[in-house]
């Protein structure tokens, strides 16, 4: 994959070649990877966006797996037409010079509260599954991070690319493997999940899969621009922006059914996919700790190089220090400041700037149709 060149890029179309199934797998698992977060790994997402709703949830997940893959193949190509490399330009160019950098700057903010989160997470798990204080987990995430961005774009999507099916594939055994162990046990799950307390995120099954979409846009707008910059053939990108969500899509409908078969044991479990494991296959889940820690890095990692990226030229000397210096405050703040804070007041707007971002984005299509 080439950089293109910024003024060729914005003038004229990128010329239609021969796809490159590599290039497919590449986008589409960096796709994958930067969305199957700590949080999808362990369950805990996926219980509360659409288990909870029984048999429906695979319903809000069909919704999941339309709209994401509207967006993620609208901002490839976006990115891919223009030569997009950092979120200021994306978002000024959906929403005009004065709201793009209101977006550009919410964006930042909240990427990197992610991402300092993301490294307490990787503390957490380290000190619960092995006794390490939480700042070994903290401190190993950061550097694994930083060593990966150090290297710009190319390096993190080389790296992502190939763990995102990785982690699909993990998923899909484990949950395989689990509803085919007892094919019944899902119609009598579903029917207890009613007479069951459980977290929700919504009380609709509808409702829950555009939240969780919601979730995902304002990280989609920041990342997936930049990688469609840089490939060279459209088809590339339109068949990889399809293949991220339907792995994705998968993944959500298979674990849907196994966390449903496991009712109600798993109700109340903090990591519910490693209950399912240690039942059906052993071992797995004393590798889980591992896939866990994946999917923290996956996401954490283009977290920091979308801030990087605002601030400096993708692989410049002052990218390089800047993701030093952003990583060891990063460290920091995962120790000691309150980050949970910062986060909860973040969260609740995420839904309003979403809705606004895909607003203004069909509005940009609709133009752009309008003026050929």
């Amino acid at each position: 994959m080439n950089l293109p060149n910024r003024a060729v890029a914005s003038a004229v179309d990128k010329p239609l070649r021969r796809v490159n199934p590599l290039t497919i797998i590449k986008v589409a698992g960096a796709l994958v990877a930067f969305i199957i977060g700590a949080g999808f790994a362990t369950g805990q997402e996926v219980m509360q966006f659409f288990a909870v709703h029984g048999l429906h949830g695979i319903g809000g997940s069909l919704i999941f797996f339309l709209l994401c893959t509207y967006l993620a193949v609208s901002l490839l190509l976006a990115g891919h037409k223009h030569g997009f490399m950092n979120l200021d330009e994306v978002f000024k160019y959906y929403t005009g010079n004065i709201l793009g950098v209101v977006f550009s700057s919410y964006a930042v903010v909240m990427t990197f509260s992610v991402y300092v989160l993301m490294l307490s997470g990787a503390g957490s798990v380290l000190n619960e599954s092995y006794g390490y204080p939480v700042y070994v987990g903290s401190l190993l995430l950061a550097a694994i991070v930083l060593l990966t961005v150090y290297f710009g774009l190319h390096g993190l999507i080389n790296i992502i690319g190939y763990i995102g099916p990785l982690l699909v594939v993990l998923i899909l055994v484990i949950t395989a493997s689990k509803v085919i162990q007892d094919p019944g046990l899902v119609e009598v799950g579903n029917a207890l999940i009613p007479s069951l307390e459980m977290l929700q995120v919504s009380s609709y099954w509808w409702l829950s899969g555009v939240l969780y979409t919601a979730i995902q846009v304002v990280g989609l707008f920041s990342f997936l621009p930049a990688i469609g910059a840089t490939v060279d053939n459209r088809k590339d990108l339109v068949y990889a922006g399809v293949l991220g969500p339907a792995l994705i899509f998968c993944a959500l409908a298979l674990t849907i059914l196994a966390l449903i078969s496991s009712m109600p044991d798993v109700n109340g479990k903090l990591i519910p996919m490693l209950y399912m494991a240690s039942g059906t296959l052993p071992f797995i889940s004393s590798l889980f700790v591992v896939i866990i820690f994946a999917g923290v890095f996956t996401t954490a990692a283009p977290l920091l190089w979308v801030v990087l990226t605002r601030f400096t030229k993708n692989g410049s000397t002052g990218y390089r220090l800047l993701a030093v210096t952003l990583s060891l405050f990063g460290f920091a703040g995962s120790l000691t400041l309150p980050f949970d804070r910062l986060v909860n007041i973040i969260y609740p707007t995420i839904g309003y700037s979403a809705a606004l971002l895909i607003g203004f984005m069909l509005i940009k299509q609709i133009r752009i149709r309008a003026l050929a």
